[in-house]
């Protein structure tokens, strides 16, 4: 049984497929395995993957085995007795791959994806005027349930307290009056329910959601882009 190192990479692509790298030779200890990748992170140095990568490995617990800067992940990995590294390589890659390039690595300096960063992110633009439309929807609510006095009207027009309203209706055996008086017409009004208040404060708390959604979302985003710069 022996150790080596595994390089792997890909283009970013969802498509894409997946390079391997790793030594010829086996190391007959992971320390030695963890000193070679070491160097071969050192010897990169110039690309910035790499650069993030070997100060991530070098600082990383001595019990860590991977480490990542996408689109590259790098990891140890046990050759069994009788395989070859090539073999164990692919065997390695095979079961290790989804989890070191979408995971957070061993070496604990990289963060995977999250959730709100999947995904086309929504317009700035349609967001603020969604929100805009909401508030107003249910300012107007409030207002129109808090100063509306119900008055009763006759026809789209208010009733005066001597007046009746009376409203001709056709049906199959002929028409026929319905009288009512401004007293009948205001207790009707009363007793029935006015859902204009509830329903704008509820628009109103919605948009006050909304804004504290986004601005939690904004702030992950931008911790996550200052984790990845670090």
């Amino acid at each position: 049984m022996g150790w080596g190192w595994l390089q792997l990479s890909t283009d970013g692509t969802q498509g894409g497929g997946i390079r391997l790298k790793y030594p010829d030779a086996a190391f007959t200890t992971a320390v030695e395995a963890r000193a070679d990748l070491q160097r071969h992170l050192d010897r990169g140095a110039d690309e910035p993957h790499f650069a993030k990568a070997a100060a991530a490995w070098r600082d990383a617990s001595p019990t860590a085995k991977a480490v990542r800067s996408l689109p590259y992940a790098w990891t140890l990995y046990e050759i069994p007795r009788g395989s070859t590294p090539a073999a164990a390589a692919n065997t390695t890659a095979r079961e290790q791959a989804r989890h070191l390039l979408d995971q957070p690595s061993a070496a604990g300096r990289t963060r995977s994806s999250r959730p709100w960063q999947a995904g086309p992110r929504f317009p700035l633009v349609l967001f603020v005027l969604g929100l805009l439309f909401l508030g107003g929807c249910g300012l107007k609510l409030v207002a129109d349930g808090l100063t509306d006095h119900r008055e009763p009207t006759c026809d789209g027009k208010a009733m005066r307290p001597w007046d009746v309203c009376v409203t001709t209706r056709a049906g199959r055996s002929g028409s026929s009056q319905y009288t009512e008086t401004y007293q009948e017409k205001a207790d009707a009004l009363a007793h029935s329910t006015d859902f204009s208040v509830p329903l704008g404060v509820a628009l109103l708390v919605l948009c006050v959601a909304l804004l504290l959604w986004r601005h939690s979302r904004t702030k992950r985003r931008a911790q996550w882009a200052k984790e990845q710069e670090n």
